[in-house]
């Protein structure tokens, strides 16, 4: 399941998020070591200043289900999405 780190404005609301694939690469993102396409397609053209408001890392936060398919900040891979939002879908 995703990871999740915010990006906050300037009265501390979080105003948009980094997902990442694991623990480890939340961790160890550095976006002087990132693909800057990796970073563009997250956040848009202005990455640069989000990536300037993003919280420290603050310790494990992850499980989180996303519904569109993202690429983790750090390494690139593809998150699992579920597109359904989570609902529980009848057997059939």
């Amino acid at each position: 399941m995703t990871h999740v780190r915010g990006i906050i404005d300037d009265t501390g609301d979080t105003v948009d998020q980094l997902y990442f694939c694991s623990d480890s690469c939340d961790i160890y993102f550095d976006p002087n070591n990132v693909e800057v396409e990796v970073l563009q397609t997250t956040l848009g053209m202005n990455w640069k200043n989000d990536i300037a408001r993003l919280e420290p890392y603050g310790g494990w936060n992850g499980c989180h289900e996303i519904l569109t398919p993202q690429k983790c900040s750090n390494c690139g891979t593809t998150l699992y999405h579920h597109p359904q939002g989570g609902e529980n879908e009848p057997i059939r």
